[in-house]
């Protein structure tokens, strides 16, 4: 979620991820999270782009999930 406070792809994620796990994650289960923040809101899509939904939550610092 900090990743896309001002919004990013899913490379990004994927990378920002890494670096905190210290370790390679499989492409599925970046796909699942992504998929599981869609799915409950957290995320929006536009176009190739995944952004903050609730502007509010963009705001909080060191948001994480």
């Amino acid at each position: 979620m900090e990743t896309c406070k001002e919004g990013c792809r899913w490379k990004d994620i994927k990378n920002s991820l890494e670096a905190l796990e210290g370790r390679e994650i499989n492409d599925g289960t970046v796909r699942d999270i992504v998929n599981n923040l869609l799915e409950y809101s957290f995320l929006i899509k536009e176009d190739k782009e995944y952004i903050i939904a609730d502007k509010l939550l963009g705001e909080i610092s060191d948001l994480r999930c």
